[in-house]
């Protein structure tokens, strides 16, 4: 009977030491980190931006130092400081300290007490979601909360287009950008430059409306950058690789800044969106000298040239394809045979005696 009542005193003993284990002599609705045998648990906590955190002493003397960092004696630099003094810990729990953490990042802290952080007594709390926060990355993550460090950028930096070089080419060889905007070119392999001075091929100028030129890069598979550019003024800039026969093998680009189209406001296809002239301008009518449309301007005959003529529907000679009136119009009737006076169809005395009865008359 009394090893069974004995036994029963142990279990309730145990029971209570675990319900005061698990109990916050902190407070009411925060998440618990026990500190005990050298050591928090959990050495590393993810919370939510607002949650607040309970150290609670199981064991020993211990505290919570998130101001310097007891090892290396340099500040934690932590997004919000926190530190709580040392207190002794009982099976019950003390409260060491809670804080509420509103500003999301990496916290890290230690106890300070003896050579207890040097044993590993440290600890960390991660407030938020971590990832990349930098729009520019490769792995941006909008969904996070504070930068973890991890942003992927591009291998020449922030550039609006990237243009690669490898296996002799440029890819794209022919870009159409905007008036501003950045190209970066990128070496996957070989040894490559970008040359948008003297024409490798021709030795002339290439004349582009900017001048730009990188040096030789030894490229790899993860991308060497050779240089970027910011295209400011529009137009169309050609360029090539000038390292030994490149330029020969085809290696070339053209960088086409801007909307091309003709600027002339006279001409049939004038665009007054083109941000520069691209000598396409074209100037269509009538060539011909002797139509009544010549056109002085026309470069183009548009098959459309019209001729004189007479242009009175009375006429008797009336042209109505006539572009213009040459004053040849013939009215009244036509007679084939003028001297059949009276129009019997022939030509005999009855015609002189009808000439003589009026002869001398005023018509």
């Amino acid at each position: 009977m009394q090893n069974c009542q004995k036994k029963f005193l142990i279990f309730i003993a145990l029971l209570g030491a675990t319900q005061s284990f698990a109990q916050n002599p902190c407070g009411n609705g925060s998440t618990i980190v026990s500190a005990t045998n050298l050591e928090y648990t959990p050495a590393v906590l993810n919370i939510a931006i607002g949650e607040t955190v309970a150290w609670v002493n199981y064991e020993g003397v211990h505290n919570v130092n998130g101001q310097v960092n007891t090892l290396t004696n340099e500040p934690f630099d932590n997004p919000q400081p926190f530190s709580f003094s040392t207190v002794t810990g009982s099976p019950s729990g003390v409260c060491i300290g809670e804080f509420t953490f509103t500003e999301p990042g990496v916290y890290n802290y230690d106890c300070s007490v003896g050579s207890h952080a040097l044993a590993g007594m440290v600890g960390e709390i991660v407030v938020g979601t971590p990832g990349c926060v930098d729009p520019d990355a490769e792995n941006y993550d909008p969904s996070a909360d504070f930068d973890d460090g991890s942003c992927i950028l591009p291998t020449c930096g922030v550039t609006d287009h990237v243009v690669n070089a490898s296996s002799f080419q440029y890819d794209p060889n022919v870009l159409n950008v905007a008036v501003g905007e950045t190209v970066g070119w990128v070496n996957l392999g070989g040894s490559h430059d970008v040359n948008a001075v003297i024409n490798s091929i021709t030795n002339e100028p290439y004349d582009n409306p900017e001048t730009f030129d990188f040096p030789v890069v030894t490229g790899n598979p993860d991308g060497v950058c050779i240089g970027t550019f910011s295209f400011s003024v529009p137009g169309i800039y050609d360029y090539d690789c000038s390292v030994g026969s490149h330029a020969e093998a085809g290696m070339v680009g053209q960088i086409v800044v801007g909307v091309p189209g003709c600027l002339e406001p006279f001409a049939d296809n004038y665009n007054p969106d083109a941000d520069f002239d691209d000598g396409s301008c074209e100037f269509i009518g009538c060539t011909d000298l002797q139509a009544c449309n010549f056109d002085i301007t026309a470069i183009d005959d548009d098959g459309s040239c019209t001729y004189p003529g007479c242009r009175y529907p009375n006429a008797l000679n009336y042209e109505p394809n006539a572009g213009c009136d040459d004053l040849s119009c013939i009215f009244g009737e036509v007679n084939d045979c003028p001297s059949d006076i009276n129009n019997d169809g022939i030509v005999n005395t009855a015609d002189l005696l009808n000439f003589l009865s009026d002869f001398g008359t005023d018509c």
